[in-house]
């Protein structure tokens, strides 16, 4: 059965909100907020963006990519932290943290999982959190939250909550897409996601 295929690369605004419960320690919450690029088809979403270090002289030292639908989540990082997750609920994952350091053993286990991918007047209609208004509707193209815990080196760091909310940008108007990313966007959407399944799929 052949896919809907993916839609033209949206620039977009992204707000990540982390939840951090290390064990005996209170939850903690981080706030990023970053520029990037969403592709869409029917159910399914995948947004990529930079990952900036304000200690770091390269502000693209990683790129993130999350290909997500409402039972499943990929995250691949690239750059001086790479490593791949897939999430489903209920099921245990596996793989390695690689950084500058070394290569790191990582074990997770998801808990729970929710995703939307919308636009419009549709998204206001479904109640979502964080949507107030038709104008607030018709900016936010998809949501996601997953929740897992994590063991990595055979130490367990706790369990981690994340809120992802894509919205429309103004990006373009700014500029756009810097060339390296231009040539990012069309390997992904030849199906080329730099070693994930890209949009081909």
């Amino acid at each position: 059965m052949t896919q809907t295929p993916w839609g033209a690369p949206l620039e977009v605004g992204i707000a990540l909100h982390v939840w951090t419960t290390p064990p005996d320690s209170p939850t903690r919450r981080e706030v990023y907020a970053y520029r990037g690029h969403l592709w869409q088809r029917e159910g399914e979403a995948m947004c990529r963006y930079r990952e900036a270090d304000a200690a770091s002289a390269d502000a693209a030292a990683t790129m993130t990519t999350l290909r997500f639908s409402r039972d499943q989540v990929t995250l691949l990082r690239q750059g001086e932290i790479a490593c791949r997750q897939v999430f489903r609920v209920g099921q245990t994952g596996r793989g390695l943290y690689r950084t500058p350091y070394g290569a790191f053993p990582m074990v997770w286990r998801c808990h729970g999982l929710e995703a939307e991918v919308l636009a419009g007047p549709e998204a206001y209609a479904s109640g979502i959190p964080g949507v107030d208004d038709v104008q607030d509707a018709q900016a936010r193209l998809a949501w996601l939250r997953f929740s897992y815990d994590l063991e990595l080196g055979g130490q367990y760091l706790g369990r981690y909550e994340v809120h992802l909310d894509v919205r429309r940008s103004h990006f373009a108007e700014e500029g756009g897409m810097r060339d390296a990313d231009r040539g990012a966007a069309g390997r992904m959407a030849a199906g080329e996601a730099d070693g994930e399944h890209g949009p081909g799929d």
